[in-house]
């Protein structure tokens, strides 16, 4: 069985945004930059999604709607859809399914239409709703250093991204670092969305 998460999913929605945010800050300082970058990537003709979008906060409801609007799409046209729901700050999406490589390419265009549909437009306004959720770093570097030390490790009080990249960069790790910090990508994604 073949599972398909497209680049319009909600992960590559987050991704979009947190590449684009910097550059929301331009232009009109009264329009809300989540309004302004939906909008940009509203097609959709959805009322839910258009009702969504219109106060400026996707809820989480109005997020677990266009999921379920988006796998109902895909099984209205014959095909099978698994809702993931995303977990702490990674948002959830749509994946096809399909028991033959024919099916598949049947469904793949099924898939996409059915996510711009329903879901890219409020992904896209949720994903930034997460990024703007996300910890601070000296939380999420206190938090790296605490998972590090659980697993047997002579970090300090912070563990930095920056100090990670350098430790990749040299290949220097004689006490096995990036094997503690290894260890802790899942538990940190899992609470707070980033590692």
């Amino acid at each position: 069985m073949r599972k398909l998460v497209l680049p319009g999913s909600a992960l590559a929605a987050a991704l979009l945004v947190s590449f684009v945010a910097t550059r929301l800050s331009v232009g009109n300082a009264s329009e809300d930059p989540v309004q302004r970058l939906a909008s940009s990537f509203a097609a959709s003709s959805d009322a839910a999604v258009q009702a969504a979008l219109k106060d400026q906060s996707i809820t989480q409801d109005e997020f677990d709607a266009a999921l379920q609007a988006t796998a109902s799409c895909v099984e209205d046209a014959g095909f099978t859809a698994e809702i993931d729901p995303g977990a702490g700050l990674r948002p959830g999406t749509v994946r096809l399914t399909a028991a033959s490589d024919e099916e598949w390419r049947r469904g793949v265009p099924v898939h996409k239409a059915c996510m711009a549909e329903h879901l890219d437009a409020v992904a896209i306004a949720w994903g930034y709703r997460l990024y703007q959720q996300r910890p601070a770093e000296p939380v999420l570097d206190a938090a790296r250093a605490d998972c590090m030390r659980a697993q047997g490790t002579d970090v300090g009080a912070t563990f930095t991204a920056i100090q990670v990249r350098d430790l990749q960069v040299s290949g220097d790790d004689p006490d096995d670092l990036l094997g503690a910090y290894g260890a802790c990508l899942r538990p940190l994604q899992e609470q707070y969305g980033a590692y």
